[in-house]
């Protein structure tokens, strides 16, 4: 089992059909691939983890950074992995509303995520994310 995290900003004009056709894409994705993960977007910010085969979640990650929707995609971890953090989730976006952007977005909260049991390393990273205003 392999984890990737990262991070990276949305270009502008993003909108929530945009956010909606990226999650249709990458659960039918990840689902024909075995790959789950989360997907968290502050109104500025993306925050995604990718868990599945080392192969499958590199050759999706390299599709991701080419998307024209985001730019300064930052790989913030690598690493082999004992179990998945969201193995129930082909893949989920949870989004809230922004300093930059207040309307965008429903979500409040990323607690769902925050709240799931996970090792020290990756709830600091979620939590770095939480605290983001975008």
């Amino acid at each position: 089992m392999f984890r990737l995290i990262y991070v990276s900003t949305a270009n502008d004009g993003l909108t929530e059909t945009d956010l909606s056709d990226i999650l249709t894409e990458a659960t039918a994705t990840n689902s024909r691939h075995g790959i789950t993960g989360v997907l968290l977007f502050n109104g500025l910010n993306f925050l995604q983890m990718l868990e599945g085969v080392q192969r499958d979640v590199l050759d999706v990650f390299n599709r991701i950074v080419r998307d024209p929707r985001h730019t300064s995609v930052v790989t913030v971890l690598q690493e082999a992995a004992e179990a998945r953090v969201f193995p129930d989730w082909s893949m989920q976006l949870k989004t809230r509303p922004s300093t930059a952007n207040p309307d965008f977005a429903s979500g409040a909260d990323f607690s769902d995520v925050m709240n799931r049991a996970m090792p020290d390393h990756l709830s600091r990273v979620f939590g770095n994310f939480d605290t983001l205003k975008g």
